[in-house]
């Protein structure tokens, strides 16, 4: 009588087992019944699994930036990003609203660093994203820079901005022309639109709700309490 049941019935039976039966669904764990009944365990252990996956942070925003704690100040449109964690980048994340992906890179000799700023690059090229990756400051003796081009030009296949190339009126190399660490959002729009030109990004950078990139660590204006002076005979008066 079990063989001739759908496959429909032995689902919603398998349901109502592991809810109120458990002699019957650990039978059916160990193998104790036939191989029709196993094949519908699977599938329900395949879709519990499925609902009890880790869930993703959904990236609302179409363009963002990518970049290493402290490099940028605060911003909608920038997601601090520490080396290691460039590996969850973008498995981790749901990216299906996002078009423009920049990767801002401070320029190391760590070979483990750049392994893992290349493979991030390119994953989110392989799911459809566009990427540029862009030095913003260096890590190394200057004398290095030259090196870690050497080793940018070989990655095939990546939007990648050589940091000695001349931009400029005086054709200064972009590296020397980077922002300082912790820039507001005019520096950094200034200095991408060098680097990758006008792109959506740097206009969405401009057009950026936060009102301004907050230096790393400090607390919006809106947030500080008034200073406080105490007069005479107790009373206080505010200095705003």
């Amino acid at each position: 009588a079990i063989r001739e049941r759908s496959e429909g019935h032995k689902e919603e039976a398998l349901r109502r087992f592991s809810r109120r039966c458990k002699s019957m669904a650990e039978a059916v764990m160990i193998g104790e019944v036939d191989d029709d009944w196993i094949a519908v365990a699977g599938k329900l252990r395949e879709e519990i699994e499925w609902l009890l996956r880790p869930k993703k942070t959904v990236i609302r925003n179409q363009h963002i930036i990518l970049a290493a704690p402290r490099t940028v100040g605060r911003d909608e449109l920038v997601f601090e990003v520490r080396s290691h964690a460039l590996e969850k980048w973008p498995e981790g994340y749901d990216l299906s609203k996002v078009q423009e992906v920049v990767i801002l890179v401070r320029l190391t000799m760590d070979e483990g660093h750049n392994a893992r700023v290349r493979d991030c690059a390119k994953r989110l090229q392989q799911v459809g994203k566009k990427v540029s990756v862009v030095p913003c400051g260096y890590d190394c003796v200057y004398g290095d820079i030259a090196k870690i081009q050497e080793m940018w030009s070989e990655w095939k296949n990546i939007g990648v901005v050589l940091p000695l190339k001349p931009r400029g009126t005086k054709m200064t190399p972009l590296i020397s022309l980077a922002p300082p660490e912790g820039a507001n959002r005019t520096q950094l729009a200034k200095f991408l639109e060098m680097a990758i030109g006008e792109t959506v990004l740097v206009k969405k950078l401009c057009e950026s709700k936060m009102g301004g990139l907050q230096e790393p660590g400090r607390k919006p204006m809106s947030e500080l309490k008034p200073e406080i002076t105490y007069a005479k005979r107790g009373r206080f008066e505010s200095n705003v």
